[in-house]
């Protein structure tokens, strides 16, 4: 696998059971991990010089390719296949697969379970009565054998210990079986059963949620084979069952991992146009307020940019999310905040839920990036409102702290130092103990399937060390939870009242500017923010232009302003071209991501500098007058 390895790439290389990715056009094999290499004998090399048919029998052949091509997209799971080891041995084992791209290729993941010796142990079972009772009591499985006649079952003693004791009320019947079967299940198992018995088949299997005796269903795979007589009458029926719920956890968890993959490409794609979309309207702002008399026409202009420059955030935030794109670190009133999410939440949480702030007015100011701290107070009170359905009260509350070693040391993940300790509080039912020791760990989640993901707080938990901070929390059964995020705090920082980025433009002396960008209004916007500040400009809407324009008049240019994302030839390939051409002329790279993220050299160069997108048109104007600053002086 490529490095660094992906969230659900370092579950693929630590599953226990084998799992390799094959090309769905070629069959070949496109990945594999440890446990396939140590299960069939053959290196990974050799795995992945092979197509999916070298660890089949060859007389195998023409049913697996008939039959991998019938397995429709999604997750699919199929019977039992026979396999082969590099050794000659022979497998007989379980496929759970699911349909992915990988590598840009449409392709499978594909978790093989090891079942040989289940099924050798029911073959004997078939064979013998008493090696069945031997085998029944000597594996970990939960067998089964079923009187067809009487319905009378009995269990082994692996049942009693994977799910605790038969309910009383009489000796174990299919029935009382089928009793414990989840009710959404139960309708659905009884008919594949029947389907088996009055067929002539002689195999059943089936995946189904089953009764643990405290109350709670475990997700198991259940075989069975149906014994007849010599008229073909069926008489009993065996098999064994085996408890999968934790292996299921696993494979949601590295599906869970693979779309947080998808989205974070789809969210880069979606914020490259929503940025290259607010841009425009941003830079409008400026050039418009100097037309618009002071009144209702200057408030509605400062509502468009309060609307859009939320709509940027609010990508950023997606990015930092879905990506884990590093933020940019600046000071912020906790005041200010907690004022903007308060409005979020007076606009979207039910009216039922009551909204309190305690934020001080000499609230310390904390270093970090305001997205990020958006998305931290954010999901605290959207796991508040959850906790309380029928409504109540929200508290979020601020206060300055001073933690010294001895206090520190007493606090998990704590140090000495200065801090903000932001609290959210409600008044739910509270966290029972065995949960609340495992409310930080990725995927875990109280929440019906498809209403929590289980990354809410850990999340949380991973911006707020990011920014050298910790997490407490307590919370009493019945009397509500109370979240403490604990920020490093600078009390000699202030953040300066008043609207951001209001100072006076500079003034340019004739300097020439290229703009080079494929979006013909962020172009145009920039030229005129530009032109009215006093510098030249001239544009090109592309990379390709751009290149050929700098090696025309490279000695002209003062500085060249670059979109990064392009097509054709990109903002990096304009980079190298201009100081290869031009190695004293400084650059500013626009980008709807930090462009020091990239890992090339191009973007580490020290007159190079970033322009976030969406930008203002004092945001544009103070970054051209530091990129300026930077040519040698002659």
């Amino acid at each position: 696998m490529s490095s660094p390895k992906l969230p659900y790439r370092e579950l693929f290389e630590a599953n226990p059971h084998p799992m390799w990715v094959y090309d769905l056009a070629t069959l070949r094999f496109m990945a594999v991990n440890d446990a396939a290499v140590a299960k069939y004998g053959w290196s990974r090399e050799e795995f992945l010089a092979m197509t999916i048919l070298g660890i089949r029998p060859p007389e195998d052949a023409p049913l697996v390719e008939a039959k991998v091509r019938e397995i429709p997209d999604g997750v699919a799971s199929s019977g039992l296949w026979r396999h082969r080891t590099r050794a000659g041995g022979d497998l007989r084992v379980e496929i759970a697969s699911h349909t992915m791209a990988f590598d840009g290729r449409p392709a499978r993941l594909v978790v093989a379970y090891d079942l040989t010796r289940q099924h050798e142990a029911l073959a004997a079972m078939r064979a013998s009565e008493e090696r069945f009772r031997i085998v029944a009591r000597a594996t970990t499985d939960a067998i089964w054998d079923w009187d067809l006649d009487t319905d009378a079952i009995w269990w082994n003693d692996g049942l009693r210990e994977l799910f605790g004791d038969v309910p009383e009320g009489g000796p174990p019947t299919g029935t009382s079986w089928l009793a414990r079967i989840h009710p959404d299940d139960r309708a659905r198992v009884h008919e594949s059963i029947q389907a088996v018995i009055r067929g002539s088949g002689d195999a059943w299997s089936d995946e189904y949620r089953f009764g643990r005796a405290d109350g709670s269903y475990a997700v198991v795979s259940d075989r069975g084979f149906v014994i007849r007589r010599g008229d073909g009458t069926p008489t009993r029926m065996v098999g064994g069952m085996t408890d999968i719920t934790d292996r299921r956890s696993l494979e949601q968890q590295v599906l869970r991992a693979q779309r947080l993959e998808s989205i974070g490409t789809l969210a880069g794609g979606i914020a490259h146009d929503l940025n290259n979309m607010l841009s425009p309207i941003l830079m409008s702002i400026d050039l418009l307020r100097g037309h618009v008399p002071p009144g209702e026409g200057r408030e509605i202009l400062s509502t468009i940019e309060a609307s859009a420059q939320r709509g940027a955030d609010l990508v950023r935030q997606v990015l930092t999310f879905a990506r884990g794109v590093d933020g940019q670190r600046a000071p912020i009133a906790v005041r200010d905040l907690t004022r903007d999410i308060v409005r979020i939440l007076v606009d979207t949480f039910p009216k039922d839920i009551q909204l309190r702030t305690e934020v001080p007015d000499d609230t310390w100011t904390v270093i970090g990036d305001r997205t990020q701290m958006h998305q931290v107070l954010l999901n605290l009170c959207v796991n508040a409102r959850d906790a309380m359905p029928p409504g109540g009260t929200l508290l979020i509350r601020a206060e300055n702290l001073r933690l010294d070693p001895a206090a520190a040391g007493a606090i998990p993940d704590a140090h000495a130092g200065t801090f903000v300790r932001l609290a959210v509080t409600d008044d739910g039912p509270g966290i029972p103990p065995r949960v609340l020791e495992r409310i930080f760990e990725p995927f875990f989640t109280t929440k019906d399937v498809g209403k929590g993901t289980g990354l809410g707080l850990p999340t949380v938990q991973a911006i707020v060390r990011s920014h050298g901070g910790f997490v407490t929390v307590r919370s009493v059964p019945g009397s509500g939870t109370t979240f403490e995020v604990h920020l490093p705090a600078d009390p000699e920082v202030a953040v300066l009242d008043g609207p951001r980025d209001r100072r006076s433009p500079s003034r340019g002396l004739g300097e020439l500017i290229l703009v080079v960008d494929d979006e013909p209004n962020i172009r145009a916007f920039t030229a005129r923010l530009l032109e009215r500040s006093g510098y030249r400009v001239l544009t090109a809407a592309s990379g390709d232009e751009a290149i050929a324009t700098v090696g025309a008049r490279a000695r002209d240019f003062a500085l060249v302003i670059t979109d990064l994302r392009m097509p054709g030839a990109d903002g990096r390939a304009v980079v190298r071209a201009v100081r290869r051409l031009a190695p004293t002329v400084p650059l500013i790279a626009m980008s709807g991501l930090d462009v020091r993220t990239g890992g090339s050299d191009e973007m580490s160069d020290a007159m190079l500098l970033p322009l976030l997108k969406p930008f203002t048109a004092a945001q544009l104007d103070d970054t051209v007058r530091r990129a300026l600053a930077l040519r040698p002086v002659r």
